[in-house]
């Protein structure tokens, strides 16, 4: 019997050993992806604006000689196009943060069956950084949904990258200081 109970404490111990193995193995692999993502991400951000500048430098000088006339619809109609990809970009960079796109609606569902829950923010653990410290702002002006993983991911980038989270975040609120996932949800509101 004493064996048997040792044989059974063993594997417990076997068996939480590989879970956290296996947590820290995913974790490092989506970390890693995540990384990629957002360099991959940044790596597009820079084409397109390259494309862009291109066709731009050919396109007013080609008006300019043949009809300056519509110059200034033109280079209107760039500066809005620089806008909206930009624009493109960063949300793609917030989604590539949230993480699983399935796991992240779900997760929001979960909060929206909850308006107590959806009102905190979420936990930061012992983090009391700046970085932290102007997450916390963020949350708190609205410009954050409560999304434990994106707000996780984006202590973490910050770290790394401070200048990129800054950037999304900043250019991803309306005027209200919404972010652009709580725009979609009130858009969504006005056609149901």
């Amino acid at each position: 019997l004493l064996s048997h109970r040792r044989g059974l404490e063993g594997a417990r111990r076997v068996r939480r050993e590989v879970q956290s193995g296996l947590r820290d193995a995913a974790r490092a692999s989506r970390e890693r992806i995540t990384r990629r993502a957002l360099a991959d991400a940044e790596g597009l951000r820079v084409l397109v604006e390259r494309d862009i500048d291109l066709f731009e430098k050919v396109a007013l000088d080609a008006l300019n000689r043949s009809l300056p006339s519509l110059l200034p619809r033109a280079v209107a109609d760039l500066r809005q196009l620089r806008k909206i990809t930009s624009a493109d970009i960063n949300v793609l960079q917030l989604q590539i943060l949230r993480g699983d796109p399935t796991a992240s609606f779900l997760r929001w569902m979960m909060l929206r069956r909850s308006p107590t829950k959806s009102n905190r923010m979420p936990s930061l653990g012992e983090e009391s950084s700046e970085e932290a410290f102007w997450l916390r702002q963020q949350f708190e002006a609205g410009a954050l949904p409560n999304d434990p993983i994106l707000i996780s991911s984006l202590l973490a980038e910050a770290k790394r990258d401070p200048e990129l989270v800054t950037r999304l975040i900043t250019q991803a609120k309306d005027g209200n200081g919404l972010d652009v996932f709580t725009r979609a949800s009130n858009d969504f509101r006005k056609f149901v």
